[in-house]
């Protein structure tokens, strides 16, 4: 029933670290659509030099690459780390290197790995236990997620100060089975909104009935996160989505044989990351289990978030603590914070902004108190939720530190860019016409210093089907010469380097002589088998002589009538109309050309009559998603619905993809046959006065 495209995704795999997603360089043959792999690297520790590095295995899967971060803009605060600790060989970032059968690089990838993993505090209330706060790994593993090029001969890995090959594996032809009907010219990016930090919050092991409390769980945890600084004070540039994800994670209670500790599977979190076609810089995972657990990770390095979209990750239990809980492991995997409780003084410390060997090192604290994990000698700032989890928020040294390895706001602030000046709106937009000359001319943004401006014009408001081009000049006027006819919406954009601006105000402007514009506001009222009409004229456009009615069995179409009026009339009446639902449009025409359609409605001749169109639904889940078979449910729309529709698209608030009317009262549907990819799903209630709203939201995504 429905198709959506999505590409498949190489990752390199790993089972007790992070994943690492990087800034690669993509050769110019690399283009939307096509597979990914997944490659994974083990890495043996050695001391005072290079680590041992070992390819482990491959595969090559349907998915979609995450979003590249941008290079960093500012050097590493050496001065600051070289208080505390000297750039050891084994700080410099290894490399990934795709190459074809001639040796020439195909792409390149550097890449980090956790050296820890972090054990939640104990729940607060209880008694300390003396169990470790930290573990190390011993050989860490890493998946990283890659475009699959099918001339892909070999991978290797380049480590130490000269970049030399430390590891090498063959890419056989058995690792390329899996890249059979899958397009091969490179991988699709998730989507994703510039100027925004991402988080996905993930579930594992729900059941589909059970969603509902992930949800819920995941709202909670989004919740406290976003009332958090510095995620408060730039909340509108944080994105959070939650992905029911109902793949095995492969999460445990008890590594280790430390009761709270919680491990998943690396390898699969990020497969089923890339799967989602969701954006994300960082994963949270929820773990249905009731005992209390998390697990977070740290990778050791001061900048490494900056320059190689490395991924960190970590998980919670559900239960009363999730939330804190989430925040304070969120702590270690994204600030690379550490615990601020003296427990372990056995682990080698790793430098984090918040435990440091003088109090002058700790900016904007309110109080210098010796001890923290891992160094009971250093000192640590006032208490927070990296002291224990009745405290929710950070303190402002882990938010504020300029030190390296960067506080949680000069972190945040590097992917939401609040150091960065997207230009502000244009304004004033004018437009007009001569012939087929066009002249547009408007007012420079007040601030973000444009390089360049972006003219789109629609065929309607809102729609840039018609033209969406630079204009190459920072030139606060344009002309278009050889313009058609016709009837154009057109609004521009201001972009530089930083990003693009929202549109300015919208005109409409005639070229020459042209065909009316649509309609608008077309409502229909129906009593038994008589309907009547109405609608209003346009005011754009050459002068209607007539309009042309079309209805449809389904949306838009125009199967079960499409006729003239032969009138101006801006209203019409029929009856005897038999029994049944039709989809109705209306157009404008005259000697030029005809319009595009009006506002669709939806009419149950038969039905009895109606006043308005009905309320929202309420509660659109997901029950069922296996295997192309998919199931929804909702709660019964106010207003006395007759039919529910049901829409998909393949971006938020798009139907796209599916429009389709499920001709009844019922509230679950399903349906079989779905083909892999991402949906964005909502559903209308309707009824002889029309569609009503939508209702939530829900994202598909179908493997």
């Amino acid at each position: 029933m429905w198709r959506a495209a999505s590409a498949g995704v190489l990752v390199v795999a790993s089972l007790l670290v992070s994943a690492a997603r990087v800034e690669g360089r993509q050769p110019a043959s690399v283009s939307t659509g096509g597979a990914v792999m997944i490659v994974t690297v083990r890495v043996t520790p050695v001391a005072d030099r290079t680590p041992n590095f070992r390819i482990d295995g491959l595969r090559v899967l349907r998915g979609w690459l995450p979003r590249e971060r941008r290079a960093a803009s500012e050097p590493e605060n050496t001065a600051a780390r070289a208080g505390l600790s000297s750039v050891r060989v084994e700080d410099v970032d290894p490399q990934l290197v795709l190459r074809d059968g001639a040796g020439r690089e195909l792409y390149r990838q550097p890449f980090t790995y956790p050296r820890v993993l972090t054990v939640p505090p104990v729940a607060p209330g209880e008694s300390e236990d003396g169990l470790p706060a930290v573990v190390l790994i011993a050989e860490p593993e890493v998946a990283l997620v890659v475009p699959y090029f099918a001339e892909v001969d070999r991978i290797e890995v380049l480590a130490g100060p000269a970049g030399v090959a430390v590891a090498t594996r063959s890419v056989t032809p058995g690792d390329r089975t899996t890249a059979e009907g899958l397009s091969t010219s490179a991988a699709a990016t998730a989507v994703s909104v510039p100027g925004t930090f991402g988080i996905l919050i993930m579930s594992s092991g729900y059941l589909p009935a059970q969603m509902d409390g992930f949800t819920n769980r995941a709202a909670q945890v989004r919740d406290q996160l976003l009332a958090t600084e510095p995620f408060l004070a730039q909340r509108a540039s944080v994105r959070v989505s939650f992905h029911q994800n109902v793949d095995d994670l492969g999460c445990s209670v008890g590594c280790a044989g430390i009761g709270r500790l919680l491990c998943c599977n690396t390898t699969r979190i990020v497969t089923a990351a890339a799967a989602s076609g969701l954006p994300y810089d960082e994963i949270i995972v929820v773990h249905n289990t009731p005992t209390y657990s998390g697990f977070g990770s740290r990778d050791g390095s001061s900048s490494y978030y900056k320059t190689n979209s490395a991924v960190t990750t970590c998980g919670v239990y559900d239960g009363d603590w999730t939330s804190s809980m989430a925040v304070h492991e969120f702590g270690h995997s994204f600030g690379n914070l550490c615990d601020e409780y003296d427990l372990e003084p056995s682990y080698s410390y790793v430098a984090c902004v918040n435990c440091r060997s003088r109090c002058d090192e700790l900016p904007g604290a309110s109080a210098c108190l010796v001890g923290c994990n891992v160094r009971s000698d250093y000192f640590r700032p006032e208490d927070s939720v990296m002291l224990s989890l009745s405290n929710r928020t950070f303190n402002r040294t882990s938010i504020d530190s300029t030190l390296s390895p960067d506080g949680l706001r000069k972190r945040l602030s590097f992917f939401t860019g609040v150091t960065r000046m997207v230009p502000g709106v244009p304004s004033g937009l004018t437009a007009s016409a001569s012939g087929s000359t066009l002249n547009l001319s408007w007012t420079a943004p007040a601030g973000g210093s444009p390089t360049s401006y972006i003219i789109e014009a629609g065929s309607a408001s809102g729609l840039a089907d018609l033209a969406s081009f630079s204009t190459g000049t920072t030139a606060t006027s344009f002309v278009a010469n050889n313009v058609a006819n016709g009837v154009y919406y057109v609004r521009v954009r201001a972009t530089n380097g930083d990003g693009t601006s929202d549109p300015s105000n919208e005109v409409p402007v005639v070229v020459g002589p042209a065909a009316p514009a649509a309609p608008t506001g077309l409502a229909a009222s129906v009593s038994g088998s008589d309907i009547v009409l109405r609608w209003t004229a346009p005011t754009m456009g050459g002068t209607p002589t007539a309009y042309v009615i079309e209805a449809g069995s389904g949306p838009g179409l125009a199967n079960l009538a499409n006729f003239s009026t032969g009138s101006i009339a801006t209203t019409f009446g029929a009856g005897g109309v038999a029994n049944g639902i039709y989809y109705v449009r209306v157009r404008a025409t005259s000697s030029v050309g005809t319009s595009g359609p009006s506002n669709e409605v939806i009419m149950v001749a038969g039905g009895g009559g109606c006043t308005l169109p009905p309320g929202a639904p309420g509660g659109l889940t997901i029950i069922q998603n296996s295997g192309g078979s998919v199931a929804f449910k909702w709660s019964t729309a106010p207003g006395g619905p007759t039919t529910y529709v049901l829409e998909a698209g393949s971006a938020p608030g798009l139907a796209n993809l599916a429009n389709v009317d499920l001709g009844g009262t019922g509230t679950t549907f399903a349906t079989s046959g779905v083909g892999a990819g991402t949906y964005y799903v909502r559903l209308r209630a309707a009824n002889a006065c029309g569609k009503g709203g939508a209702s939530n939201e829900v994202v598909l995504v179908v493997r």
